[in-house]
């Protein structure tokens, strides 16, 4: 065999072979230009036997476009992310786009990479979640002439278009319902990281609580360590918040109530409790956040916050898109769409007979 042989084909490949111009070859591969279906479906039947697939580095130098976005996560294995990935990639792909995906992992040197990565493949646009640890990256990007759009996480000092969950909302819903379910005292088991949701959370856990004549004051707020390997923060387990609800719900009052920050949070809380031979809901009452896969199916169901992650997705993708199209320049607007609270059997109304 060769080396022209071996060589992957391009398009004056196919268009010595059938007949045409490059031009045209390039045209009916793009699904532009007024070609005739007879001649479009010849190029593409003859670059599908070729093997043909397009250089998107060759395209990004000379178009300035790979049609690609970006999507920056802190770990896609986390439910909530992965269900995003999956929503965004779906949108982006009937638009005709494909994604490059970084994680973060809440290192602002993993930030610093994908933001390298996205400008090296001159990516059309970028869907983003920040670490909130420097704005610096995004400013690179923005500048370099990137649409961006982050979700749930703003930017600390730039104003960048947003869309995302609103946490305070659905944090008061879930404080209210315990309340209102005869749960007293509570617990919040929270994540320990920094970052704008996490203080949103409590902003609304407080909120509910001043709404039924409650002090900040008379809740415990407890930050559950998050598992980490240097600087990298890795996927929530359940280990940590099982270890400290086994030191916190000892000896607890009946009917305490328990909001977790994640389900993940709550998973642990459902096996201290077991091993503590309390009852769910009737000694401890259980809310989570984020409606995973898993929480239907404990015993009892685990109330929850249940994100809207399709509407986020779609909302991030089609503001991205407006962009690429060239919609005019406006100020950023920040866009939350409000969870759903889940009401399952663990905060059922305790019986007070």
């Amino acid at each position: 065999m060769t080396l022209e042989e071996t060589r992957p084909p391009t398009i004056k490949t196919i268009a010595q072979n059938v007949g045409m111009t490059a031009n045209t070859v390039s045209r009916a591969l793009r699904g532009s230009g007024s070609i005739s279906p007879t001649t479009r479906d010849k190029i593409l039947a003859e670059a599908r036997r070729l093997g043909y697939v397009p250089n998107a580095a060759a395209r990004a130098l000379v178009l300035g476009s790979a049609n690609s976005l970006g999507l920056v996560m802190t770990n896609p294995s986390n439910p909530f992310y992965s269900e995003l990935f999956s929503v965004i990639e779906r949108r982006s792909r009937k638009d005709g786009y494909l994604l490059q995906l970084s994680a973060t992992e809440e290192n602002l040197q993993n930030e610093e990479s994908a933001v390298d990565a996205m400008l090296r493949w001159r990516v059309d646009g970028a869907i983003v979640v920040a670490t909130q640890g420097s704005d610096a990256p995004w400013q690179r990007l923005m500048a370099n002439g990137v649409p961006m759009i982050c979700v749930n996480r703003p930017l600390l000092e730039v104003d960048c278009e947003l869309v995302g969950i609103d946490y305070e909302q659905g944090a008061y819903d879930a404080t209210l319902h315990l309340l209102d379910s005869g749960h007293w005292p509570l617990v919040v088991f929270e994540e320990d990281l920094e970052i704008s949701t996490v203080h949103s959370r409590i902003a609304g856990v407080h909120r509910a609580l001043g709404v039924r004549g409650r002090a900040a004051e008379e809740v415990s707020i407890v930050r559950i360590e998050s598992l980490r390997d240097n600087d990298s923060t890795l996927p929530w387990q359940p280990q940590s918040a099982y270890e400290e609800a086994h030191r916190r719900l000892a000896g607890t009052p009946r009917g305490t109530g328990v909001i977790a920050g994640n389900d993940f949070l709550a998973l642990g809380v459902y096996r201290a409790a077991y091993e503590l031979g309390l009852s769910i809901p009737e000694d401890v009452g259980v809310c989570g956040q984020g409606d995973h896969p898993f929480s239907a199916f404990l015993t009892p169901g685990l109330t929850t916050v249940r994100s809207p992650v399709q509407d986020i997705g779609a909302a991030a993708v089609d503001w991205i898109m407006e962009r690429i199209r060239g919609a005019p320049p406006a100020p950023p607007t920040h866009r939350r769409f409000a969870p759903t609270l889940q009401v399952r059997g663990s905060t059922m109304a305790r019986s007070t007979g």
